[in-house]
């Protein structure tokens, strides 16, 4: 009996552990989860050639919109990685992710290499499927925008490759928004950035590397700040 006490207070406390205090809503707050093409989106690019002034990025057009706005790198951006964030009710989210009442995340470029066959495809499918609307459908205070991958430059992968990332996008739109909840959305992030025909990064975006130009940013800015504006007031 005297090593059976200490051994429920280990297990008692562990299983504190594991149990996240619940989180309030914050509204009007918005919290990003990305990579580096994301925090490109986020910052201010002045003096950018082709965009009106001023050069504004998503995080100064969301706090000029009267809204909060916080953000976070994620150390893995493929969407099995994203799915795992939300699973057992969302218990990896940062305490920033759970307290916002928009939450945005997307994929960088590279998880376009994995996309070797129609098997990995399904397999970022069935992740979301399995864990962000669980999620959502617990969730309905909070609303949730998937964005898929950003489109690698013609040269980075095969054809292949190219055309399941638009499937991955067209799916997003369409089929997952279908299975999900309300509170999810998604914003096609790829369609604004990839050529219609051919599925790789248009050329008037193309930067130094696979990374888009500051033009390119600007222009993704732009756009998801108009979604949200349009978002919120669809919600009100």
């Amino acid at each position: 009996m005297k090593y059976l006490m200490p051994v429920l207070a280990i297990i008692a406390l562990i299983g504190a552990g594991c149990n996240k205090k619940p989180v309030e809503i914050e509204a009007n707050h918005i919290h990003f989860m990305h990579q580096s093409c994301g925090g490109n989106i986020i910052d201010d690019h002045p003096g950018t050639d082709n965009h009106p002034d001023p050069d504004y990025g998503l995080g100064t057009l969301i706090r000029n919109a009267g809204y909060t706005f916080t953000d976070e790198w994620m150390d893995d951006s493929y969407p099995t990685s994203i799915a795992e964030l939300f699973a057992n009710d969302g218990r990896r989210l940062s305490r920033d992710a759970e307290r916002a009442e928009i939450l945005l995340f997307k994929s960088c470029y590279y998880p376009i290499d994995g996309l070797t066959s129609d098997a990995e495809l399904e397999a970022w499918k069935q992740a979301f499927r399995d864990e962000i609307i669980p999620y959502a459908q617990e969730h309905t205070d909070k609303i949730i925008v998937a964005m898929p991958a950003v489109p690698y430059r013609e040269q980075d992968t095969d054809q292949a490759n190219h055309d399941r990332a638009r499937q991955w996008a067209d799916w997003l739109a369409d089929e997952f928004l279908e299975a999900a909840p309300s509170n999810v959305t998604s914003f096609d992030l790829f369609d604004i950035w990839a050529d219609p025909e051919h599925n790789w990064l248009k050329e008037e975006y193309e930067g130094n590397d696979s990374h888009p130009n500051a033009y390119a940013y600007l222009i993704m800015a732009d756009s998801i700040a108009a979604f949200i504006a349009e978002l919120t007031a669809s919600a009100e």
